[in-house]
């Protein structure tokens, strides 16, 4: 699990939410709202492809979101450390 801020609105009021992620295939990174929405996402049969797109809160796919014009590419920056009052040390990158 990990602390992200995915919508606008977490965005401009900074505030963290935990989500899971998980690596699928060779080239993406799904996150979802929890382990539970990923569970459900994997484990459910009866679940319409709508539904399960719906419990994904965000691909990154690292191949072909290079043909997407103004991305060029993909780095990390430096793991840091920052303290938030609510959440405490958390690490960033």
């Amino acid at each position: 699990e990990l602390m992200g801020r995915f919508s606008i609105k977490s965005m401009i009021i900074k505030k963290w939410r935990s989500c899971f992620w998980i690596s699928y295939g060779d080239n993406q990174l799904l996150f979802f709202r929890s382990r539970s929405d990923f569970e459900e996402w994997v484990s459910n049969p009866f679940l319409t492809k709508l539904e399960r797109d719906g419990l994904v809160k965000l691909t990154v796919d690292f191949r072909h979101a290079l043909s997407e014009p103004n991305v060029v590419g993909y780095s990390s920056t430096q793991l840091q450390n920052k303290e938030y009052s609510k959440q405490g040390m958390l690490c960033q990158f």
